[in-house]
């Protein structure tokens, strides 16, 4: 039972940080990586979507893909020190 409530949460921080990750480049088109940018410009360009909604819906779609890729890359890298650090914290509460 604990270890599906660990992946539930797991699950909806992975859920709320792309979403968070994703309103802010969407709203601050500045502050989205350069280079994320111009591959994001390639696959427009490759695409060969025709249409102001087409080229939107695409952006929307890349900028998704890219906040869940942050997500999931930055928690599959954090998440070994968040369980060492509980681990210590419950080590020291046992003594």
């Amino acid at each position: 039972m604990k270890n599906l409530i660990q992946k539930a949460v797991l699950l909806i921080w992975i859920g709320a940080a792309t979403l968070g990750i994703t309103k802010y480049w969407y709203t601050n088109p500045d502050s989205f990586p350069s280079f994320i940018k111009s591959i994001g410009n390639e696959i427009i360009d490759l695409s060969g979507t025709q249409g102001a909604d087409q080229v939107a819906n695409l952006e929307l779609l890349f900028v998704v893909l890219s906040a869940l890729l942050v997500a999931v890359v930055s928690t599959w890298l954090l998440l070994p020190i968040i369980k060492r650090a509980t681990n210590r914290m419950n080590s020291r509460q046992s003594v």
